[in-house]
């Protein structure tokens, strides 16, 4: 059995747990606020703070792991990144008090407070500036105590600054998950995780595509054939003399784009089908 750690944080709780649910892999529907286990997969998943998950899978404490990269980059953590997620996107940032209007640009004597001294700095020197950090976990305390000019973290999307006295400063980058794993897993565990990475290449291949299927005139099948991007050539069934069924596999962006060149070439009863995996 794997084990994969999954930050404690609801919102990420919640992606992540969306994104393993997609993959077919399900959950025991009760379970401690620490730990749930999969019923249908040799999976079990631990819920703990993010800052630690980087330490955790490299010490072998867990296997595998959903983490932010920027928490791999700050530690810089010996563990395998297998995939690029494309849930939980966050930002990078410097953060003032609402209250603060006359920070310099070049931050010249500003001291900034952040858990991710490694990353600040970094930034800092690429750009010139010449701030001073101060490595803390309570960085948003500081400002609004006014002990800290600014502080540098890893904002939600949707959090909301103003309620709680504070602005956006300067976005320093996209903060992304990853998949990652421990670099030592037992010939067993390596099987698990080849498992896990099959299906969640199904899922992600998946998510933006969409099953399409059309009453096409078959004087028409040319042109409608010739229009359709798709993963292989369209299916055609045949209904009558002058009318077939088309099925396809396309991205849903694309199919947007030419719905009305479909529609001018007599194409009716369109319906898209949401796909949950693609196997190739």
């Amino acid at each position: 059995m794997i084990r994969i750690a999954i930050s404690s944080n609801e919102s990420q709780k919640y992606e992540s747990l969306h994104l393993i649910e997609r993959m077919g892999i399900r959950l025991l529907s009760t379970h401690t606020g620490t730990r749930n286990q999969s019923t249908n997969f040799p999976a079990e998943f631990l819920f703990v703070p993010e800052n630690d998950i980087p330490a955790l899978t490299a010490t072998g404490l867990v296997d595998l792991a959903i983490v932010g990269q920027h928490l791999i980059d700050e530690t810089q953590a010996d563990i395998d990144i297998l995939r690029e997620l494309t849930i939980g996107t966050r930002k990078l940032a410097i953060v003032a008090a609402l209250d603060n209007k006359k920070i310099p640009d070049n931050l010249n004597g500003y001291t900034i407070a952040t858990a991710m001294p490694n990353i600040l700095s970094k930034h800092l020197k690429t750009n010139g500036l010449r701030a001073k950090i101060f490595a803390t976990t309570s960085g948003r305390e500081l400002v609004q105590a006014g002990l800290s000019d600014l502080y540098f973290a890893c904002l939600a999307p949707d959090e909301n600054l103003t309620n709680s006295g504070l602005r956006h400063f300067e976005t320093v980058a996209e903060c992304k998950l990853v998949l990652a794993a421990n670099k030592n897993l037992s010939p067993l565990n390596k099987t698990f995780v080849d498992e896990l990475l099959f299906r969640f290449d199904a899922t992600h291949d998946a998510k933006s595509k969409k099953l399409v299927s059309m009453h096409i005139q078959n004087d028409y099948c040319d042109d409608i054939l010739e229009l359709l991007p798709s993963l292989q050539q369209p299916l055609v069934l045949p209904i009558d003399n002058n009318t077939s069924m088309l099925q396809t596999v396309m991205d849903e962006i694309r199919f947007w784009d030419i719905v009305e060149k479909l529609k001018e070439l007599h194409a009716t009863n369109i319906v898209l089908t949401p796909i949950g995996q693609i196997i190739h």
